[in-house]
């Protein structure tokens, strides 16, 4: 024990030869004392072997105390090799200090100790700005001192940010510009301590170390008052925390500080937080072509490679610098389509982004070593989320927590950068993160990542499925569905718009997971989703896209053999196909359900089918067959006491009366299922019964009512957010206006339902409204209109198979073409 002395500690070789004795006197195996020390076993050897860095002081505590021994003579030795070290190591210009005594030696005194700036900085146009502007302007508060936080993740550009800004502003701050960094995602020592940096900066302002007090208050009251009145600039680099920063901060105005860091300070008080995201795109191309030109190149690479590199980049500027290194310094023949080759196939598109050390898998390695257990398994879990965003619920679901405990532990991730809130409440993760947590996720047991994905889906399935409640017009055929996740495990969906609001917002989540378990051959999640979202794809369509959907619903419950879920899947895609004009194939549909719901003694899903393959029958003009067929129906709705689909068949057989010209008998059955309606509260019903009526005053005649009627429907619609039904009100309200020759109006009323008509794909309602528009020109004498309108239906209803409407639309285009005798080819190749 007589050698070991800490006071004789002068150099870090010094310190390990202490502790290397040290350690050799207990008598102890490295894997004891590391357990004691609770320190990892490659740490204790690493101080051994002289291996590592100046350890921690935290890492020398532990070391000695589990020795036996008082670790201050140790820690106090570590900081004389700090102070010693510090102006050497980092190599700073050397003046004179401000305040030696007359009978000291002179000491050494950093004025400009900023980084190079970099030469192919690019873009940032506005951060640089609101930075420089901060001073020139005279925006600046003089009675605090003036603090910017630049905050962003991992690669985003935040150090060449701040010393492009500092050399910009550097003759404003004689004093000088100093620069440190903190280290808090160093990849080979711990961030540095205040007090530790507190030296560090007052060494390099030319204090020696016998004049540096060892207490951080102390440390700190002489760097505020060595800094009081000097115009200085001062850089924190990649600071840890508010508590990391908070001592070194000046206490005069006059003293510009600019900190990075990956974490959001909001506990700093007075600091203006600037937030860098990824680079624009032009600003990314820009900034690859500088990175990657070789003097072999022939010229500027092809801008649209340059683009797909930057954009599987992420348009992170790190990212796209050690892609650009890697292109730049491979042999002439590789171009950027070579690139954007390897990137696209790459199964590991991360590896191809580092160089020598420089990695950006590892500084996302660093970013997440820098995070408590519980945002550490957060991340992992969202690289299993296939779809784009993700709330607290589903947070929730992933990880079998709380929703108020997922919230806090998205929020904290926000705060450091790992993910971007663009919505209040959505969050989002960049591109490459996202690479980053699915391989961390794909490193995880098989059977945890099974859970994960299996409560989400359930998560996703079981809140839609209550959602799609409020869309559907009828009851679910089929016993309840199971709840497989408490109440409070979902959000509440109170009425009809909270429910379409949550299944918009969650509109790609939702097809994500529909695909995902399509992918992985999951029929039973294949057919539970698709029969959850089967009102939400009915009224929101793109119709040709939701019956794909149904398709293979009806492909996955065939293979299972289920055939409640096969009638159910059959009758959904039967009405997309009644929808989109393919009337024999919805028939087909409709039968083969309802033979299966025959087969199951079903009565209610046998009501439903009959119900919609009377529509098919109507839209053909079998208005007699789809008369008796909703009677059958509305017989089993009385059966069973389901008013809801006793209103549904009145309304509907008033539909069928009118087309037989029976317009008051039609008038009465829309009556009687608006009292149904209006018994139930149900205002989507309501507005089909006022926008039927609507039609039946039309064709009686009495167009005020009508327009009022199809006015006050259209108005139900919209606030139910029914794009369907709106595009119905216009239609028939332009119908009546031109019957009133206000052909302006009908034009205008015509050309926004065809617009929903449109989006939602729905090519029969789009093509009747474009033959009425063809009518409506014809007869103002705009025959060119005209004729592309009507050539415009016909092609729409070849598409549908309505043979009527095609002969209706021909007929009114050859009409056309005899008024205006003229070449006829695009009239007969219609």
């Amino acid at each position: 024990m007589g050698r070991i002395d800490p006071a004789a500690i002068r150099t870090q070789d010094d310190l390990t030869r202490q502790l290397r004795a040290l350690y050799a006197s207990q008598g102890w195996s490295r894997h004891r004392l590391a357990d004691a020390a609770s320190l990892s076993s490659a740490t204790v050897q690493a101080i051994l072997n002289g291996r590592t860095h100046l350890p921690h002081t935290k890492t020398v505590r532990a070391f000695v105390e589990a020795c036996g021994l008082d670790p201050e003579p140790w820690i106090a030795a570590r900081g004389r090799i700090v102070a010693a070290e510090t102006v050497a190591r980092r190599g700073e210009r050397l003046q004179p200090p401000p305040r030696a005594g007359a009978d000291e030696s002179p000491a050494h005194r950093v004025l400009n100790g900023l980084p190079a700036d970099i030469a192919t900085f690019t873009g940032r146009d506005t951060e640089l700005r609101q930075l420089v502007d901060s001073v020139t302007g005279g925006t600046g508060d003089a009675t605090v001192t003036r603090i910017h936080t630049i905050g962003g993740m991992a690669g985003i550009g935040k150090t060449a940010l701040v010393v492009r800004a500092a050399h910009m502003l550097a003759e404003r701050f004689p004093d000088g510009q100093i620069f440190l960094s903190l280290d808090a995602h160093a990849a080979d020592r711990l961030p540095v301590d205040p007090s530790e940096a507190l030296a560090t900066l007052l060494l390099a302002r030319g204090f020696r170390p016998d004049q540096i007090p060892p207490g951080p208050q102390a440390r700190g009251a002489l760097w505020r008052d060595h800094l009081a009145g000097s115009k200085a600039l001062l850089v924190l680099d990649d600071v840890a925390s508010t508590g990391q920063v908070e001592p070194l901060l000046p206490g005069t105005p006059d003293v510009l500080v600019l900190i990075t860091s990956r974490r959001t300070l909001q506990a700093l008080p007075g600091a203006v937080p600037v937030a860098l995201g990824t680079l624009q795109r032009d600003e990314a191309v820009l900034l690859f072509g500088r990175l990657a030109a070789r003097p072999t190149d022939q010229g500027p690479h092809d801008p649209d490679d340059a683009a797909r590199i930057v954009a599987l980049c992420g348009h992170l500027p790190l990212a796209i610098a050690l892609t650009a290194g890697r292109l730049k310094y491979k042999p002439p023949s590789w171009t950027a389509a070579h690139v954007v080759d390897e990137l696209t196939v790459a199964q590991d598109r991360l590896s191809w982004m580092q160089a020598e050390d420089r990695s950006v898998s590892v500084a996302f390695d660093l970013s997440h070593r820098a995070l408590p257990p519980e945002l550490q398994g957060l991340l992992t879990l969202m690289g299993l989320h296939p779809g784009p965003e993700i709330d607290a619920y589903a947070a929730a679901a992933l990880t079998g927590t709380a929703p108020a405990a997922a919230a806090d532990h998205l929020g904290r991730l926000g705060d450091h950068h790992l993910v971007s809130e663009p919505v209040r409440g959505r969050y989002g993760l960049h591109d490459l993160i996202r690479l980053y947590a699915r391989a961390r996720a794909d490193r995880c047991p098989a059977d945890e990542r099974a859970t994960a994905l299996e409560r989400l889906s359930d998560y996703y399935q079981q809140t839609a499925r209550a959602a799609d409640t409020f869309l559907l017009r009828h009851s679910r055929p089929g016993g309840p569905y199971p709840a497989r996740l408490p109440a409070a495990a979902a959000p509440g969906l109170p009425d009809r718009a909270a429910a379409l609001a949550w299944l918009r917002a969650e509109r790609a989540n939702l097809l994500a997971v529909l695909a995902h378990a399509t992918a992985h051959g999951d029929d039973r999640r294949r057919i539970g989703l698709t029969a959850a979202l089967a009102g939400f794809l009915r009224q929101e369509g793109p119709w040709e896209e939701a019956a794909v959907l149904h398709e293979r619903a009806i492909t996955a419950a065939d293979h299972r053999g289920d055939l409640p879920a096969l009638a159910e899947a059959r009758r959904e895609l039967g009405i997309l196909r009644r929808r989109t004009g393919r009337y024999a194939e919805a028939a087909d549909l409709h039968e083969q359900a309802h033979d299966i719901y025959l087969r199951l003694g079903d009565r209610l899903g046998q009501a439903h089918t009959l119900h919609h393959l009377s529509l098919v029958h109507r839209r053909t003009g079998h208005h007699e067959e789809a008369a008796d067929l909703l009677e059958r129906s509305h017989a089993i709705y009385q059966e069973l006491g389901d008013r809801p689909g006793q209103a549904h068949t009145l309304d509907d057989l008033g539909v069928a009366l009118r087309m037989q010209g029976r317009h008051s008998a039609a008038a009465a059955l829309h009556g009687q299922a608006g009292d149904i309606y209006r018994a139930l509260d149900d205002t989507l019903g309501q507005a089909h019964t006022l926008h039927h009526l609507g039609v039946v005053h039309r064709l009686m005649g009495n167009h005020a009512t009508a327009t009022a009627l199809h006015e006050h429907a259209g108005g139900l619609y919209g606030q139910l957010g029914d794009r369907h039904g709106q595009a119905h009100a216009l239609h028939d309200a332009g119908a009546v206006c031109r019957l009133e020759r206000n052909h302006t109006a009908a034009v205008t009323l015509y050309e926004q339902a065809i617009e929903l008509y449109r989006q939602l794909g729905d090519h029969h309602a789009r093509a009747r409204a474009l033959h009425d528009i063809g009518l409506i020109r014809r007869a103002e004498g705009e025959h060119a209109a005209a004729a592309t309108a009507h050539e415009q239906a016909i092609r729409l209803f070849r598409q549908v198979g309505d043979g009527r409407g095609e002969d209706d639309a021909r007929g009114a285009l050859a009409a056309i073409r005899a008024e205006e005798p003229g070449p006829t080819g695009a009239a007969h190749g219609a």
